[in-house]
C-alpha cells in the first residue's frame, strides 16, 4: 500500500496564527485477490501552523 499526498499551504492568510491547507490524497492497495486491490482519492482540508 502507499499513497502519495500533495498539500498546499497558504502563509498569506493567517486566522489565529494558523494557515489553511489543502491536501489531495491518492491511495492504492494492489493484492493477489482482485477483490482485496482498490484505489481511492480523497481531499483534506485544514489548519496548520508553519515555523
Amino acid at each position: 500500500m502507499w499513497f502519495p499526498r500533495l498539500q498546499v499551504h497558504n502563509r498569506l492568510i493567517q486566522i489565529g496564527g494558523f494557515s489553511p491547507s489543502l491536501s489531495f490524497i491518492r491511495e492504492a492497495r494492489r493484492a493477489n485477490l482482485t477483490i482485496y486491490s482498490y484505489e481511492r482519492y480523497r481531499m483534506e482540508g485544514g489548519f496548520v501552523r508553519v515555523f
